[in-house]
């Protein structure tokens, strides 16, 4: 079993869990540094998995922002010198996992979530089981036979039956049609105007693909063959399509994980007790 930890997302989420801040003798904030080290513990150490822990590109230096400059212009970007601290306890959790010997994945211009699509696709070739950590709707696009989603906050288990039924789909692999015609607002990409999840299901069930309905547009009302054949479709799939061929860099600083190896750095944070 391998399993693969979207870094940012769990980050996050530990960031704002309901639970007391926690800060190191020095000011430095470690709630969410405590947290996300005790879920990659509890499945690399307490569970013995191999562990891949998957990083974002920072956002600037995005594909997607290339071809599209609006792409998440609608989020708040955390800073070296935001004031929240998250962006400083990622940089520690680099650092810890490096000597720990955790393995991590990144891909130059791509996300987390890009990264964790490629990984999925490699191990699923080689037979091996993959469960994800994470909760973007988005990963749904890599669920299969032997590839789960796992919800770190309550165990709750996604698998590609679930995801096809969550979406109203046969397949998985017509999520990704679903989400071209209906765009993402959490990262702000335009779907096709006037065109919401009921209307893109009826689409995709009679048609099949997003392109499948852009040649089909005539069929259908003034207003709508007008938005269809208005819609950049090539620009929408990039969008929202995640990139399982993207080039990945993994790193690995030792060949098994020992924690201890990072003793120094936890002890300096007052970060202990990662098996509780």
């Amino acid at each position: 079993m391998i399993t693969l930890i979207d870094a940012h997302a769990e980050l996050h989420r530990a960031h704002h869990a309901p639970m007391s801040d926690l800060t190191a003798p020095g000011g430095q904030p470690t709630k969410a540094l405590y947290l996300f080290l005790r879920l990659v513990y509890k499945y690399a150490v307490d569970e013995g998995h191999d562990v891949t822990v998957c990083w974002d590109t920072p956002r600037e230096r995005l594909v997607r922002r290339r071809l599209y400059p609006d792409y998440k212009a609608n989020r708040k970007e955390r800073t070296p010198g935001s004031d929240d601290g998250l962006h400083s306890q990622m940089a520690l959790a680099k650092k810890i996992l490096t000597d720990a010997g955790v393995v991590q994945a990144r891909s130059i211009g791509w996300e987390a979530d890009d990264v964790i699509a490629a990984l999925c696709r490699r191990e699923r070739r080689s037979g091996r089981q993959v469960q994800i950590i994470g909760r973007d709707k988005d990963l749904h696009q890599c669920l299969r036979d032997g590839v789960v989603m796992v919800n770190s906050s309550t165990g709750e288990i996604t698998t590609h039956q679930d995801a096809c039924v969550r979406w109203g789909v046969e397949s998985v692999r017509q999520i990704v049609e679903l989400q071209t015609l209906i765009g993402d607002t959490t990262d702000n990409v335009p779907g096709v105007p006037g065109v919401g999840p009921v209307t893109a299901l009826k689409l995709i069930k009679r048609y099949g693909t997003a392109f499948n309905v852009l040649g089909h547009a005539g069929e259908q009302s003034p207003a709508l063959a007008k938005a269809l054949s208005a819609t950049d479709y090539d620009l929408l799939r990039k969008m929202v399509k995640l990139n399982t061929r993207c080039r990945l860099q993994v790193l690995s600083k030792h060949k098994t994980v020992d924690f201890t190896r990072a003793k120094r750095t936890l002890d300096r944070l007052y970060v202990k007790h990662l098996d509780a």
